[in-house]
């Protein structure tokens, strides 16, 4: 779960995007039982995705979630 949680830092999000892409091709070649074997990195992309998820919302909300973020800052 730490590791998790430090995957939302954006200076890891380069190495974990290469990751993840590697992974989804090696998805292509093999079938979906790789995913047993990644669960970690499975686990890190989705709260990452969760975490920078909001940039993807209607305005107001994404707005309302930046606000949030620049006051825990």
């Amino acid at each position: 779960m730490i590791k998790a949680v430090l995957a939302t830092d954006m200076k890891q999000h380069f190495g974990l995007m290469a990751a993840f892409q590697a992974l989804l091709a090696e998805l292509a070649r093999h079938g979906p039982t790789l995913l047993l074997r990644s669960q970690e990195l499975v686990l890190q992309m989705a709260l990452k995705f969760a975490d920078v998820g909001h940039v993807m919302a209607h305005w107001d909300v994404h707005r309302a979630w930046v606000a949030r973020l620049e006051e825990e800052m």
